[in-house]
């Protein structure tokens, strides 16, 4: 094998490792969400910080369903009787929120 196969062959190596890792990496952290019927994922007590496009307010159960059903909706909070539809980057991680009883995003809107 000449060097520059070697080379290629390592780069090949080093790439498909470091892919793995990442995938692993997201894998474990999209299992900490629960999964509705629907596909909305989502977790208690957190919040998307701003990309508010509208609030309703409803009750919790309904708030997923309603981010399915809006037009540019791809996430939401449910705070203290309201719910809150989100336009975020696919980026945004969700934060902390003690006084949210949950966030959940759309996968397939982003």
């Amino acid at each position: 094998m000449t060097t520059k196969m070697t080379l290629v062959v390592c780069s090949f190596c080093v790439l498909f490792a470091a892919l793995s890792v990442i995938s692993e990496s997201v894998k474990a952290a999209d299992e900490l969400h629960h999964v509705g019927a629907d596909g909305v994922k989502w977790l208690e007590n957190c919040d998307y910080l701003g990309g508010d496009t509208s609030k309703q307010a409803i009750s919790g159960d309904k708030c997923g369903n309603l981010c399915v059903g809006t037009d540019g909706c791809n996430a939401f909070t449910y705070r203290e009787g309201n719910c809150y539809l989100k336009q975020i980057s696919a980026d945004q991680n969700q934060t902390q929120c003690d006084e949210c009883a949950f966030c959940g995003f759309l996968p397939w809107k982003f």
